[in-house]
């Protein structure tokens, strides 16, 4: 594998409306193959189902997350540094580096 290159299948991914009723939420990838459930009910405990929708749209836009922070390195890479807007430049860098990172591991 290359440097950055992923595991998961790239974007988009979406969220399939017709597991819905069965008190989970299915992510699929553009192939439609499903990636990710995301579940209302585990172990007897029942989670709110607001809470359920946030983290599958959470889930469903990680790829296009971890794309743009790449298109920044990418940039950040070409560009270099600004004057006076050193410490911001260190914070995203390191921040998106970071996620990156967690993300093609």
């Amino acid at each position: 594998m290359k440097k950055n290159e992923t595991n998961h299948p790239p974007a988009p991914w979406i969220i399939d409306q017709t597991t819905l009723y069965r008190g989970e939420e299915m992510i699929k990838d553009y192939k439609g193959q499903y990636v990710a459930a995301i579940c209302e009910r585990h172990n007897g405990k029942i989670y709110d189902n607001n809470q359920t929708t946030a983290n599958a749209k959470l889930i469903e836009s990680a790829p296009l997350i971890l794309e743009a922070l790449q298109d920044i390195l990418r940039e950040y890479d070409k560009i270099g540094d600004f004057e006076g807007l050193s410490d911001l430049q260190d914070s995203i860098n390191i921040l998106a580096r970071k996620v990156v990172k967690e993300a093609i591991l």
